[in-house]
């Protein structure tokens, strides 16, 4: 009876989802010479089953019998979850199924292992047919799939059961056997896909360098250099890692696991700290420029096109209505924060709902950490327009000439701005802390992590006020370096965008543009940013020639003044009527 069932259960094709072994009936052992094998074999598979007595056995199998007379598939799966396919057979022989009908029960057992290896490899995968359907229709996406990540296990035994043979195996999966330098010994080590080496004992060893053809192991980084990199490396992962939080909230749990997963194996790059709590002298210490504020580069890069863009555009779009000149540079900023800081505040968000899963929060709790987070951040639009209209804005009118002759006006402009930009991030990010914290339910308070988010913040700032500095630096290099020729088009489309209603310094941006379109534009623009990167960043003159005392660029107006200084400046320009 139990071996006709099995057989006729052999033709369903079963579902590829896991199905959870269901855990039968007590068992135990029972009577005559193979009795002592039986016995072991019988309690080793089902390890649950108390009070196991020999002249229980023959009860126990009658139990298994109606188990899989029952629930055939079922039974089966469970089997094959519990033993080795000799066991298996075994089991089977013991409880009476004919040897034909074994074989067929292989036969399941292997596409049960293979089903089960599938889904390993392949979550989104729901049946067989699925995945053979991939390989015959769309073989690139299994490839790409089953070589992104650490080679595991399961990817080798699902190409195996497939019938690959070993150099085949490794074929697919992307492995190359190369040889490098390791502690000072030339040996062959296994690269995977995604860049990892690993020795003959399967040990992780480092990265693979393609430039030089070394080998990168972030945790034996030497040197600031090394530790500079290791540590931009898993600046890009901290991006993707609060971007898989961004997507979890919005619901792609597909787009969040594969961002996690990535930024776990980025984020192991992370340059081990050997300093205890921040100290203000840590500022003076190069190790920590190597690797703290190294490593939030890549999180200021992710929203440097969007600033930079909706500067220029909203610039444009203030010159247009004829704006005033510092009214061009606000709005200027203030469409670069409309655009950059959802995306900002998103991204702290996704950190917040990361953080929260990782203290055991629910996913409902970890959503309103999330929102909180978010909605509090969106308040620092107006701190945004001002930093990035610093940043962005051009050479000051009311800096001397006689700073100008001295080459000190780059200090004077690039000095104003950098003060006020990185107090300004600085203390952003300070605000960013204690919404954190708040919305973890935590009280907040000026301690060293406090201090270190007030650092990293403030010096990112710095180097987004020097960025901008550098842009309109471009723009004038290249107009110096230009021939006659170059600089008369120059001139000609400057005048074109002019009178597209674009100020000289936006219009002349995007006539550089335009020059850099021919190659010998090309290589005036490619000189002047080679000259701007060279340039020191102070510059002592021989003689100092006392001069007028460059003005303090005043700070942020408050929300009151702001909107009082707004009101002018329209009434000025005749957009709106005086108050009666």
């Amino acid at each position: 009876m139990v071996s006709g069932t099995l057989q006729s259960e052999l033709g369903v094709s079963p579902d590829i989802r896991r199905k959870k072994p269901v855990t039968p009936p007590l068992i135990a052992p029972s009577e005559p010479s193979e009795i002592g094998d039986t016995f072991s074999l019988i309690a080793r598979i089902y390890p649950s089953f108390p009070g196991l007595k020999p002249d229980e056995l023959s009860f126990r199998l009658d139990e298994l019998r109606t188990f899989a007379e029952s629930d055939p598939e079922g039974f089966l799966f469970d089997l094959n979850a519990r033993a080795t396919p000799e066991e298996r057979d075994a089991v089977l022989r013991i409880m009476g199924v004919g040897e034909e009908d074994i074989v067929s029960i292989q036969g399941f057992g292997e596409q049960q292992r293979l089903t089960q290896l599938v889904t390993d490899v392949f979550p989104e995968i729901e049946s067989l047919e699925d995945f053979n359907r991939l390989i015959g229709t769309d073989f690139d996406s299994f490839l790409n799939t089953i070589q992104r990540g650490e080679v595991t296990l399961e990817k080798r035994q699902l190409l195996e059961t497939m019938g690959l043979e070993p150099d085949e195996i490794e074929s697919v999966l992307g492995i190359q056997r190369i040889v490098v330098e390791l502690d000072g010994i030339r040996q062959q080590v296994t690269r995977t896909p995604d860049n990892s080496l690993y020795d003959t004992n399967g040990n992780w060893v480092g990265f693979y360098n393609w430039a030089d053809g070394t080998v990168f192991n972030p945790y034996k980084a030497e040197g600031l250099g090394e530790k500079a990199r290791a540590s931009f490396v898993t600046g890009i992962g901290d991006v993707l890692s609060v971007s898989s939080g961004v997507a979890l909230r919005l619901g792609y749990d597909d787009v969040a696991s594969k961002l996690s997963t990535t930024a776990s194996r980025l984020q192991r790059n992370a340059v081990p700290t050997t300093s205890a709590d921040f100290q203000v002298s840590d500022l003076l210490n190069p190790e920590f420029y190597a690797t703290k504020i190294v490593r939030t580069i890549p999180f200021a890069l992710s929203l440097a096109p969007l600033a930079i863009g909706g500067f220029y555009a909203g610039a444009g779009l203030a010159a247009s209505f004829g704006l005033g000149t510092i009214w061009t540079a606000i709005t200027g900023g203030l469409t670069s924060a409309v655009l950059t800081r959802p995306l900002e505040s998103a991204l702290e968000a996704g950190g917040s709902y990361n953080d929260a899963i990782a203290r055991g929060k629910t996913e409902e709790e970890a959503r309103a950490e999330f929102d909180e987070v978010f909605r509090n951040n969106l308040t620092l639009v107006g701190a945004d327009a001002f930093e990035i209209a610093i940043a962005l804005a051009p050479t000051p009118k009311w800096v001397p000439n006689a700073l100008l002759k001295d080459g000190l006006v780059r200090i004077a402009r690039i000095g104003s701005k950098v003060i006020i930009v990185g107090l300004s991030e600085g203390g952003e990010e300070v605000y960013q802390d204690m919404i954190q914290r708040r919305a973890r339910g935590e009280d907040w308070k000026l301690d060293p992590v406090s201090k270190e988010v007030f650092a990293l913040g403030m010096i990112m700032g710095m180097g987004m006020g020097l960025g901008g500095s550098v842009i309109t630096n471009i723009v004038n290099t290249s107009k110096e370096n230009m021939t006659p020729e170059q600089l008369s088009e120059f001139g000609k489309s400057v005048s074109g965008f002019q009178e597209e209603g674009l100020t000289t310094e936006q219009a002349e941006l995007k006539a550089l543009d335009v020059v850099a379109q021919t190659p010998e534009g090309a290589q005036v623009v490619g000189e002047a940013v080679e000259t701007v990167k060279q340039e020191p960043k102070e510059v002592t003159p021989a003689e100092v020639t006392p001069t007028e005392e460059v003005k303090p660029i005043p700070p942020p107006p408050t929300k009151e003044a702001f909107e009082a200084i707004l009101q002018a400046e329209l009434i000025k320009e005749g957009f709106i009527a005086p108050p009666t």
